[in-house]
């Protein structure tokens, strides 16, 4: 009986080597590749993001002006104040047919803010009433919307309204 095995290896001589090579099934990552992904992404997303705005025709048409505002009582106390705006273009011009809206408000949560809509007494000269609620620092926005359509929004400080 006469069995033959077959070499658990091949005899290889001296000047042969053997070499082992690994296959990788996925591609080598590099460390930088997801950082470099996520870069890419988030400007991809901003771009897109900025191609998607429309600029407002009526705010890219606004205009710079000069606003003089006097009140009455000067300092101003907690109750009513009548107020006078005088409204320039950036040219000098008084800016008159305009509506113009003040809104009075505080940097106090849950407060409410005052309103008031201005009459033209004069060319460029507009009067109301507001009605101050509250002792303290105030800011006044002054909305404008021209007779050609125009809005502009003036934010103007009104510090220390004192108590009555």
């Amino acid at each position: 009986m006469n069995t033959h095995y077959p070499p658990a290896e091949p005899m290889l001589s001296d000047t042969h080597h053997r070499t082992t090579m690994s296959l990788r099934t996925t591609p080598s990552r590099q460390p930088w590749m997801p950082r470099r992904t996520y870069i890419v992404s988030c400007a991809v997303f901003a771009l897109s993001i900025a191609g998607c705005t429309v600029p407002d025709p009526a705010n890219s048409q606004a205009e710079s002006v000069n606003i003089t505002m006097e009140l009455s009582p000067s300092p101003p106390t907690v109750g009513e104040v009548e107020m006078t705006l005088t409204i320039q273009s950036s040219q000098g011009d008084s800016l008159s047919n305009a509506q113009v809206g003040v809104e009075g408000n505080m940097n106090h949560a849950g407060m409410k803010p005052s309103f008031a809509e201005l009459a033209e007494s004069s060319p460029g000269t507009y009067t109301g009433k507001l009605n101050l609620t509250m002792a303290g620092d105030w800011y006044l926005v002054i909305s404008i919307e021209t007779e050609t359509g125009k809005k502009i929004d003036e934010t103007i400080a009104l510090p220390g309204v004192l108590p009555k």
